[in-house]
């Protein structure tokens, strides 16, 4: 294998698994797979972090956005509600967030990060930035928007079945 990245007229597309279906699910189990595979990496280097992949996705997101309410958590990071209140919970007595009352509705309680918990964002975001840029090495611009488009024109068809 040479060191040049592969572009789209070199790559081998018979080696990625799925190579004998149709091409509209080869494009869906395929994107499934690069997700499936990105999460794997992250866990392996989170690990060095001491953090598993649900703590640093909340983690990352808390400190891109600030405290949020359990429902909000749940809601943005598409993850049931009772699964993000008991990892909050854990997290709470390993120190790394900390609940406050929810100025916006009394009746809950917003999670936000502990200095401890705003330590590890960085070192969070760099290891999963790291994996992102290696990942989208010899990927072009054109690549992307092309991606893009397709991935628009199967939402925009997914909504329309949900429609009929």
């Amino acid at each position: 294998m040479s060191d040049q990245p592969e572009t789209s007229n070199t790559l081998d597309l018979a080696r990625l698994p799925w190579s004998g279906l149709p091409a509209g699910m080869q494009l869906i189990l395929n994107a499934d797979l690069v997700g499936k595979e990105f999460r794997r990496r992250a866990r392996q280097r989170l690990t060095d972090h001491d953090v598993n992949d649900r703590r640093a996705s909340i983690i990352s997101f808390l400190s891109q956005v600030g405290p949020q309410s359990i429902n909000d958590l749940a809601q943005k990071l598409e993850q049931h509600k009772a699964a993000i209140s008991s990892l909050l919970i854990r997290m709470e007595s390993d120190g790394l967030i900390e609940f406050t009352p929810n100025p916006e509705d009394k009746r809950s309680k917003s999670a936000g990060l502990t200095e401890k918990g705003k330590l590890l964002a960085e070192p969070i975001r760099d290891a999963l930035l790291d994996i992102r840029h290696g990942m989208l090495e010899g990927v072009g611009e054109a690549d992307v928007d092309h991606a893009n488009a397709i991935l628009l024109r199967m939402l925009s068809n997914l909504n329309r079945l949900a429609e009929n």
